[in-house]
């Protein structure tokens, strides 16, 4: 790592001009675009229609995902993502569509009972106090 930034996808910044002043569309574009590695897809690109085609450059000018769509292809299989990925996705498809989500499936969870049990405090009762 050269300590440079990346550069910036082409659909960055048309996704970003669609979404401007619409907080949960730019909520889902930035965690789609922080995520890296939906916009670099063609499975998923193909659910991004661009508007004002031959500007210079070649660079659409906005970008709309088309989540229903886009979400189906998930659902389908053919939209192939691993686990991180998916909970990613159906978090955005959330922000920017209103198409639901379960947080249970969608925030990863420690399964572990032994971190779980240092963490956070038992369910079960222990003792009563009483203060006279």
């Amino acid at each position: 790592m050269n300590g440079r930034p990346a550069p910036q996808h082409p659909l960055a910044r048309s996704l970003r001009a669609c979404a401007r002043g619409i907080y949960p569309d730019e909520a889902a574009i930035e965690l789609l675009i922080g995520h890296g590695t939906f916009v670099d897809r063609d499975d998923f690109t193909r659910h991004i229609t661009t508007g004002e085609h031959g500007r210079p450059g070649g660079n659409a000018a906005h970008a709309a995902i088309d989540w229903t769509a886009a979400t189906t292809a998930l659902d389908a299989g053919t939209l192939l993502c691993s686990g991180g990925e998916r909970r990613i996705f159906r978090l955005a498809a959330s922000l920017g569509a209103g198409l639901p989500v379960n947080l249970r499936d969608a925030l990863p969870a420690s399964t572990s009972t032994t971190s779980r049990s240092r963490s956070a405090p038992s369910c079960t009762p222990q003792a009563t106090v009483r203060l006279t």
